[in-house]
Formats: C-alpha cells, sequence, structure tokens
C-alpha cells in the first residue's frame, strides 16, 4: 500500500513540475517573433510505468516471501 501511495504521489508530483517548467519555458517564447514551436509535454511511460507498476509489486513480492503463513497460538490460561 505504502509503495503503490507513493509511486502515485511521485509521479504526479513530477508530471506537476514538468509541466509547471514547460509552462514556464514556453511562456518566454511569447515575446519572441517568429515565435518557434512550443515545447511539448511528452510522458515517457516506460519510466512511467517503474513506480507505478513495478515498484509495488516487488514490494507485494517481498511481503508474500518474508510474512510467515501461520501465526503461532496462544494458549491462555
Amino acid at each position: 500500500m505504502i509503495a503503490g501511495l507513493g509511486g502515485l504521489l511521485g509521479t504526479a508530483a513530477g508530471t506537476a513540475a514538468a509541466l509547471a517548467l514547460l509552462t514556464a519555458l514556453n511562456t518566454g517564447y511569447a515575446t519572441t517573433w517568429p515565435q518557434p514551436e512550443l515545447n511539448p509535454l511528452t510522458i515517457p511511460w516506460p519510466n512511467t510505468a517503474i513506480p507505478l507498476l513495478a515498484i509495488p509489486a516487488v514490494a507485494m513480492l517481498g511481503a508474500a516471501l518474508f510474512t510467515r503463513s501461520r501465526l503461532p497460538i496462544e494458549r491462555r490460561e
């Protein structure tokens, strides 16, 4: 859960930061003539899929491998 939430929030924060940077760069081109082609927002999907899918999958696999399946039963007297 923590790895999935961290991957989701990190990807959202990185995308927002990239969008803010591209907006600032494209605003600087507003006063030039002839206006050059604006920088597009392109998302590298393989690099985005790693924190969104692979890291939570590795965390779930590790939790499944290193967690005991049977808990000891405590005796009460």
